[in-house]
């Protein structure tokens, strides 16, 4: 059965060399209050000089895969958990004046385990010599550092459009691309993103070049 293309972003699987969800949770980091492009769940995120994050560009080293959110909200009054920044700093409540802060930063949860291995969905035909290749990701089919190419990230559910790159940015052995290709997904047979033979299938993937894998600092 031909794939259909339907990205969602990296989706965690399990750990390497361990059970599903065994030891795998997410880290708190920040997003400045006043960031308005929206960060999706499952996107690539970098950590920015500042020490802020910020979704990441498909090129180099990220950080972590963005995995939700909480603010405190002017609409809903209270603080709130979203799956994805929605880039509304007029949402976000202000600190008092003469506050260091212009306003209470976003805190965002990452999954930043460098033993993390994540479901992706490639944008063009796997080969299996692409299996142990390091990649990049791309935001829909097309190899651009800007969010909203087709299909577009889920507005209702948050979920990210960000698919492998398998076509435009081609994998190799090019050591700061950001993720290494494990496998592919093959099972159960007939569910989208398991036919191998036809493009966008599924792959296991874990960090290549990630924060915690890099010896030099941020």
């Amino acid at each position: 059965m031909a794939n259909v293309f339907a990205p969602f972003g990296f989706a965690e699987s399990h750990r390497l060399g361990a059970a599903p969800n065994y030891q795998m949770g997410a880290t708190k980091r920040w997003i400045l209050s006043t960031n308005a492009n929206p960060i999706y769940f499952g996107d690539p995120v970098i950590q920015l000089a500042s020490g802020y994050v910020a979704q990441a560009a498909p090129a180099g080293q990220v950080s972590g895969i963005f995995a939700g959110c909480e603010y405190v909200s002017k609409s809903a009054k209270k603080i709130i958990w979203s799956p994805w920044w929605p880039g509304t700093p007029s949402d976000v409540v202000t600190a008092p004046a003469g506050s260091q802060n212009a306003g209470f930063d976003v805190v965002a949860k990452i999954i930043d385990d460098p033993l993390t291995v994540y479901r992706v969905q490639a944008n063009g035909q796997l080969t299996v010599g692409m299996i142990g290749m390091n990649a990049t990701f791309t935001f829909g089919l097309a190899a651009t550092t800007a969010p909203g190419a087709n299909p577009a990230p889920n507005q209702m559910s948050g979920f990210s459009n960000v698919a492998l790159d398998v076509t435009v940015t081609a994998p190799a052995v090019t050591a700061t691309l950001p993720f290494r290709i494990m496998d592919f997904i093959r099972e159960p047979p007939g569910v989208n993103g398991t036919d191998f033979t036809t493009p966008y299938g599924w792959v296991f993937v874990t960090y290549n070049n990630q924060d915690f894998k890099t010896l030099t600092g941020i």
